[in-house]
């Protein structure tokens, strides 16, 4: 996963990869970590989105395709839900620190 999270590899990738079924993929990572294997792929990516709104001049768009997403405003809104404000606002608050 750690190779792999600026790419657009869905949960069914990563278990066909492994040799298992996405449903055995989740109920592993469950029982290691608490959450699910789709989980803790968004978590991953999202540590990256963080990471290059920090640290990159990268427009968001940008950072959305290199992440996977093919839609930026689908991105856009996927890290608002799981980060609680926009990715503009994120970023406009870390220049601020």
């Amino acid at each position: 996963m750690e190779r792999a999270c600026r790419s657009p590899l869905a949960l069914a990738d990563y278990a066909r990869a492994l040799g298992v079924t996405p449903t055995h993929l989740s109920r592993v990572a469950r029982a290691l970590t608490g959450r699910p294997a789709s989980r803790l792929i968004l978590e991953r990516r999202l540590l990256e989105a963080r990471r290059a709104l920090a640290y990159t001049s990268m427009q968001v768009a940008e950072i959305a395709y290199m992440l996977g997403y093919g839609d930026p405003a689908y991105f856009a809104r996927v890290f608002a839900q799981a980060c609680g404000e926009s990715p503009s606002a994120f970023r406009a608050r870390m220049t601020e620190l």
